[in-house]
């Protein structure tokens, strides 16, 4: 797996993000990141390939972050602090989030690093909602499944504030 540069990702995050994939020519992606387009078919077999890596290259940055996290220091200020980290991957790699279904439904590779993720991101969250039901914050006797959906929910959101921002706020 290829690191992710920040040229690469400012690249995407300006392309992707702006039209669609087959709208993409191998040729300006080139010319933006200032390479040849030997060099570019040597380290990619395809443009989708710089999408696979990079997509991958976000997924272990998360997992690194995954890993930090210490379940025996579960208070609210660490949890969300450790949000705050994941927020700032994912605004670094905002054109998947700006064009989720076409990448997935292109990529198999992607899906299935995606589905992972977002199994991996339910165990923090489910902590921080048990604090607050330990602190009084939220009733006592929520059900599991009532907390997945509270979960759920909230992965659809966090998926999706992205989009929202970028259609609301475009240009201001």
């Amino acid at each position: 797996m290829l690191s992710p540069q920040p040229n690469q990702k400012s690249f995407c995050n300006a392309h992707y993000a702006n039209c669609s994939n087959d709208k993409i020519r191998v040729e300006n992606i080139c010319i933006e990141l200032n390479i040849s387009l030997g060099n570019f078919t040597y380290y990619f077999t395809d443009k989708q390939q710089i999408i696979v890596e990079l997509y991958l290259g976000m997924i272990a940055a998360l997992e690194e972050i995954d890993k930090k996290i210490n379940v025996s220091r579960e208070t609210i200020i660490y949890l969300l602090e450790y949000h705050r980290q994941i927020f700032v991957i994912e605004t670094d790699f905002r054109f998947f989030y700006l064009n989720t279904f076409e990448i997935l439904n292109s990529n198999p590779a992607i899906r299935e690093a995606y589905l992972q993720h977002v199994q991996n991101e339910k165990k923090p969250m489910k902590q921080l909602l048990n604090i607050y039901v330990k602190n009084g914050v939220l009733m006592n006797d929520m059900s599991e499944q009532l907390i997945d959906k509270i979960i759920n929910l909230n992965l659809i959101i966090g998926s999706f504030w992205m989009i929202d921002a970028d259609v609301q706020f475009k240009g201001k």
